[in-house]
């Protein structure tokens, strides 16, 4: 794993601030680089923000059952346990 896979993470945060103050996030950007970085790099953080679009419908349409795959694949980086609250979350909101 290279540096590139913090590069395409960075571009998607970047992406979501905005980048300047009048500007609202791009949400399907975030999305290409956040995919980017998970598919290409294996990175958990990238996985856990995918996981978060899709419980949210942030740039891509909102869908538990992917954002819980999503959340999965960072479950199994033992040092980020947000994803598992989130399936949880997720679970609890699709019961309602």
């Amino acid at each position: 794993m290279g540096i590139y896979h913090l590069n395409e993470f960075s571009n998607a945060l970047d992406v979501l601030d905005g980048g300047e103050p009048y500007k609202k996030p791009d949400y399907k950007v975030a999305v290409k680089y956040f995919r980017e970085a998970a598919d290409d790099y294996d990175f958990y953080r990238a996985y856990y923000s995918m996981a978060l679009r899709y419980y949210k419908g942030e740039g891509v349409e909102q869908n538990y059952d992917i954002a819980i795959d999503w959340a999965k694949k960072a479950m199994k980086f033992p040092q980020f346990n947000k994803a598992t609250k989130l399936v949880a979350d997720i679970l609890y909101e699709k019961e309602d």
